[in-house]
């Protein structure tokens, strides 16, 4: 006589078969889990440790950062009174200060602030050489224009017309917020040559540049008719 396909005794046994399957298959993960563990577990835990310390670290410098600039915010803050109240001797030594230590962009003010105490006392060198500084640091674009901008107007009426164009084209050219303001001192070394047609081309590209504020271009076409008469 037949057996019955679903006979409850062959069940039972393919249920224990796929048990027992089941169970080997597991312990052999758990066995290739551990393998992998015992191989690369300093791996992991250098991972690991490894992110602990760049989160960790770039949390402590962001607080370390904002308690050196306010720090430094303040300190260039008393050596601008002091320099408004007169005592120009204090302010350099408090902005001396800053220029040689600050680690943030106080650094960089501190060096603009000496060049005009500098330029109030009539010491134009050195001030001047203090504006180079920044240029030729790695200040903030925007900061690098403003003390190009005033090394340039420093020097309109005196300095090489050739070394002062070069340091000005950048910034007619460049969106730093300053090509009006860079175009009027070219315009001023234009006429300084006698070239009334290159001055007065240099302020027409920047009145119809967009990257002259429709401000400084009502200047512009001012000082265009002015030159023009």
């Amino acid at each position: 006589m037949a057996k019955d396909k679903n006979d409850p005794q062959d069940e039972m046994i393919r249920l224990q078969q796929q048990i027992a399957a089941r169970e080997v298959d597991e312990e052999l993960q758990r066995e290739k889990m551990r393998a992998f563990w015992e191989k690369y577990r300093y791996v992991i835990f250098g991972v690991i440790i490894g992110v602990l310390c760049v989160t960790i670290g770039a949390e402590l410098y962001q607080t370390w950062k904002t308690k050196t600039s306010l720090k430094e915010s303040d300190a260039f803050e008393n050596a601008v009174i002091l320099s408004y109240t007169g005592e120009q001797a204090k302010a350099l030594e408090a902005l001396g200060e800053l220029s040689e230590n600050a680690h943030t962009g106080y650094q960089y003010l501190a060096d603009m602030k000496i060049a005009g105490i500098l330029f109030s006392q009539n010491k134009d060198a050195e001030a001047l050489k203090m504006l180079k500084k920044v240029m030729d640091s790695s200040a903030p674009k925007q900061l690098k224009a403003v003390a190009t901008i005033s090394y340039v107007g420093n020097q309109v009426d005196t300095g090489d017309i050739k070394e002062l164009q070069g340091l000005l084209e950048p910034l007619i050219k460049k969106p730093y917020g300053f090509a009006g303001s860079a175009a009027e001192l070219s315009a001023v070394l234009y006429l300084r040559e006698g070239n009334k047609e290159a001055a007065i081309k240099v302020l027409q590209e920047a009145v119809n540049s967009n990257l002259t504020s429709p401000v400084v271009k009502e200047r512009l076409k001012e000082l265009i008719v002015v030159i023009e008469k």
